[in-house]
């Protein structure tokens, strides 16, 4: 079964379901998002889970030293570059890094990530593409077998119940859910994450 990861919590209620259900990683946005969390109110998250989790702090086109330093003082254990990032913004950053890169429906070569010495990438859906419910079947087609060779990967992109069987089937090391599991912007559904893990756990059984 691969890695769960709830990103965009903005309150201690929701990490406390996503981890009652076995979410392994939790993500806090720092970037400028409708998810976007302060400091203050991740550092209090965080204390309440006691280590029951891994942190992982979400930045885009940001000085690497706030994100080091946020990361740092907050005790987060990955930091996940979401904007344009070079390699070599990559390598500045102190808490072992995944990368986010956005895939296009356009069978490219992804050669070009050999330049990133990160812990893991995490391909997304673009944000010119939100909606598209096609974006998942079409990245399977032209991107399955390149995929592999970039282990450990996520796979995110507007995933939800209905769709992370598709998902699933890239074996990829970790799944990333986010807006298809919410009620609203920063505020998850409960039924909707309980749906979502039942539908991970149904397509690894099979």
């Amino acid at each position: 079964m691969p890695s769960i990861k709830v990103c965009g919590i903005c309150n201690l209620e929701d990490a406390e379901k996503a981890v009652s259900l076995g979410a392994d990683y939790l993500g806090f946005i720092f970037a400028e998002s409708a998810r976007q969390v302060s400091a203050a109110d991740a550092r209090q998250i965080k204390r309440k889970l006691k280590g029951e989790t891994k942190f992982v702090a979400v930045f885009r086109n940001q000085d690497p030293r706030f994100i080091n330093d946020t990361a740092e003082v907050l005790g987060l254990d990955f930091v996940q570059l979401h904007g344009d990032e070079s390699p070599e913004d990559c390598r500045q950053i102190s808490k072992p890094v995944i990368k986010a890169i956005e895939l296009v429906p356009a069978a490219a070569s992804l050669a070009r990530l050999s330049e990133y010495a990160v812990h893991a990438f995490l391909f997304d859906r673009p944000k010119s593409l939100a909606g598209d419910n096609q974006w998942l079947e079409q990245i399977i087609t032209q991107y399955a077998t390149q995929l592999q060779d970039w282990q450990p990967f996520f796979i995110a992109g507007g995933l939800n119940a209905e769709n992370v069987q598709l998902a699933c089937s890239l074996h990829p090391f970790g799944i990333d859910v986010a807006s298809g599991v919410e009620s609203e912007p920063g505020k998850k559904d409960h039924k909707k994450l309980e749906a979502f893990f039942q539908a991970v756990q149904g397509a690894t059984a099979c």
